[in-house]
């Protein structure tokens, strides 16, 4: 996040986000942040009404910074490579992961992981919608995996930290998109059912079930 390094507002953010490693945090209070930053109390109410005021202002601010994909018609194509919006997301996670971590860990916010999936399967929308991916049944699928895919890889390497994890952003970005490649062909090929009329129409659902395993097979 855009602050002053080694400002007031940080050390209270960052005094904030190492309270919720131990107590929900709807629960800590002014008092006990206070005294963990080693600030008055005074000093907080100049940024922040209450604690309430802070996550939320903490949260959008995050939210605000998080773009997940960017169309290629909005790059200067001599400079950017394509995804490179995806990449630029990994690397932003990497850079927040301990605000990103407490705010979805046990003690953090339950609702700023639905509006951070929110706003990401928004903008994974755009991208499919740009690729010339029909919106039918199987686009619902398409972004909840696409989703989870990226969540999954960035949360497991935000675990990791930096130092640990494997993989630059680069690479994380590559291998997330590696399965998308493979739907694109596979309903370039008609592969993929467009529409579950065409998927009963060619025998691929029988009294409700789908034929996955024959579908693999074709």
């Amino acid at each position: 996040m855009n602050k002053k390094p080694g400002g007031t507002e940080e050390l209270i953010r960052n005094s904030y986000i190492a309270l919720m490693k131990k107590k929900n945090c709807m629960k800590i209070s002014v008092r006990e942040l206070a005294e963990n930053a080693h600030i008055q109390r005074s000093t907080f109410y100049r940024y922040y009404d209450n604690i309430n005021h802070l996550i939320t202002s903490l949260e959008k601010e995050l939210l605000e910074e998080m773009v997940f994909y960017i169309p290629p018609s909005d790059f200067d194509i001599r400079h950017i490579k394509p995804l490179k919006s995806i990449e630029a997301w990994f690397q932003w996670g990497m850079e927040n992961r301990n605000t990103l971590t407490a705010l979805m860990g046990e003690n953090g916010d339950p609702y700023f992981g639905e509006k951070f999936k929110e706003k990401v399967c928004g903008d994974i929308n755009r991208m499919m919608d740009f690729e010339g991916m029909p919106r039918d049944e199987l686009r619902l699928f398409c972004v909840e995996l696409t989703y989870s895919i990226h969540f999954s890889l960035l949360k497991f390497a935000m675990q990791l930290g930096k130092e640990r994890c494997p993989f630059t952003a680069k690479e994380l970005t590559r291998l997330s998109n590696y399965w998308r490649v493979c739907a694109l062909k596979a309903e370039q090929e008609k592969k993929f059912p467009v529409s579950m009329a065409e998927k009963r129409k060619e025998g691929g659902i029988v009294n409700g079930k789908t034929g996955l395993s024959d579908a693999h097979d074709q």
